[in-house]
């Protein structure tokens, strides 16, 4: 759904222009309760429709992938979330590559945050990348390489420093340096990652595949309907 909101308070944040620039701005004006997007054209929706009548291929089939072109959601499901000391998501994927990023949350580039936190694979195994400010940039691996055309499950969960990730099962505790415990973004995440920033990261190759049965903070998401990108992705 595309349209024109108007004023939404903080807590009900859930239009975003697609204009990613203009997004920039408002979220360094977004410090008073209420942010005015009424001379804002182009801006995509989401949260307020019903699930009636949406397209349940983005639910349960999952999405395609293609390794070229990005594709952004709201890090709080129904809202950007800018700092939180907390994480909870989890999604399924089924990898045609054996390299590339599948969750990427961080800020733009050229801030001076430094704090990220990308799930992706390297040589088919799945690592997790978390910094929260006081950290150099490392990856720990979560798994033995997977078995490609078959579905993985990734759940994972961060409580200030610690991070735990589940994968197809099997549990990984990363702890993170003590002192900084927010993890501070642009409010977005990536499936299949940010290709600019790839090199900048260290990310090996781009992710190609499926992702389905994306939930974050216990809300499903459809990943066709609720994509805050200029595009939405195609089915699998």
């Amino acid at each position: 759904m595309t349209g024109v909101c108007g004023t939404r308070r903080r807590n009900n944040y859930d239009c975003l222009p697609e204009n990613a620039l203009w997004f920039g701005a408002a979220r360094r004006r977004i410090g008073g309760d209420s942010v005015d997007l009424e001379e804002i054209p182009g801006t995509r929706c989401i949260g307020n429709e019903s699930k009636q009548g949406r397209d349940a291929g983005g639910l349960e089939h999952g999405v395609f992938l293609n390794g070229t072109d990005e594709y952004a959601y709201l890090s709080g499901a129904t809202r950007p979330v800018f700092a939180s000391n907390s994480s909870n998501f989890s999604f399924e994927f089924r990898a045609d590559s054996s390299d590339g990023a599948l969750w990427w949350e961080s800020d733009w580039p050229g801030s001076t945050s430094s704090d990220f936190l990308i799930i992706h694979l390297r040589k088919g195994q799945v690592n997790v990348a978390v910094n929260l400010g006081n950290d150099l940039l490392k990856s720990v691996s979560t798994s033995k390489p997977l078995d490609r055309g078959k579905w993985h499950r990734v759940a994972v969960e961060r409580r200030e420093h610690r991070t735990t990730v589940n994968v197809n099962g099997k549990l990984t505790t990363i702890v993170s340096s003590e002192g900084a415990t927010r993890l501070n973004t642009n409010g977005l995440v990536y499936l299949g990652g940010r290709h600019g920033d790839a090199k900048r990261f260290r990310i090996r190759g781009t992710f190609v595949g499926c992702v389905r049965r994306v939930k974050i903070n216990g809300i499903l998401m459809d990943l066709v309907n609720d994509a805050v990108s200029s595009s939405s992705p195609p089915h699998c």
